[in-house]
């Protein structure tokens, strides 16, 4: 049985609902970084590293406004609320 669980196939802009859609976009957005065709950064106030994007989670019945954030290094993808810049959730980076 293969431990690696497929990359959740998820569209930019579509609300995400768990750690491996964020993952999945956070790896979109990371390949679009490296192919040069990312459009600009978002504007924040926010001291996190890495962000990439934005996007919408929904967590339990609120839908928060996060930054998509990649550490490569740590192989993760992590959201941070885009008005209190807290940590709202983290999940796997994908590999193509």
């Amino acid at each position: 049985e293969d431990a690696l669980e497929p990359r959740p196939v998820v569209e930019l802009g579509e609300v995400l609902t768990t750690p491996e859609e964020l993952g999945s976009v956070g790896s979109a957005l990371l390949a679009m970084a490296e192919a040069g065709s990312l459009p600009p950064t978002p504007n924040t106030s926010c001291p996190v590293p890495g962000v990439l994007g934005r996007a919408t989670y929904r967590l339990g019945e609120s839908e928060l406004d996060v930054l998509v954030a990649v550490e490569v290094e740590a192989d993760t993808v992590s959201a941070y609320d885009a008005d209190t810049c807290g940590l709202v959730v983290s999940g796997p980076l994908f590999s193509d």
